[in-house]
């Protein structure tokens, strides 16, 4: 039984362990479409300020063509950054279930282990009283 528990509990900390890298994969996408949203945010604001400095029609058109199309892209990475924080959330949820899990797994393992040592002690315990009561009956 113990055997079966240590094997168990191996591969609970084999499931966390993978479920830990996936967690960290996530929030590094995370990271990256921030970092990706803040360079769209700032290439539109300096498109506005060129906007601002340019003296002709077409310039400012082209501009405003500009600023639209990074206005989609930032929406539009808006729109993956929370799909994302979805994901890391629900990926949270399963590591703490699986953490749990294994919890349960290790607290099984060593009520076992104890199981063993008071048999083992009982055992040793009667072993004691044997030799005890023999010496007292040489006496």
């Amino acid at each position: 039984m113990a055997d079966t528990l240590a094997t168990l509990v191996r591969l609970s900390k084999h499931k966390v362990e993978r479920a830990q890298e996936a967690l960290a994969e996530a929030e590094a996408v995370r990271l990256d479409l921030v970092r990706r949203l803040e360079e769209v945010q700032l290439a539109r604001r300096e498109a506005l300020a060129s906007v601002v400095v340019a003296d002709d029609a077409a310039s400012r058109l082209d501009a405003g063509r500009y600023d639209a199309r990074l206005k989609h892209t930032a929406e539009k990475l808006v729109g993956e950054i929370a799909l994302c924080e979805q994901e890391i959330e629900v990926r949270r949820e399963a590591l703490r279930g699986l953490f749990a899990e294994q919890k349960r797994y290790e607290v099984l393992l060593e009520q076992e282990r104890l199981k063993v040592a008071k048999r083992r002690a009982g055992k040793q315990q009667g072993v004691l009283d044997e030799v005890a009561g023999m010496r007292w009956r040489r006496e």
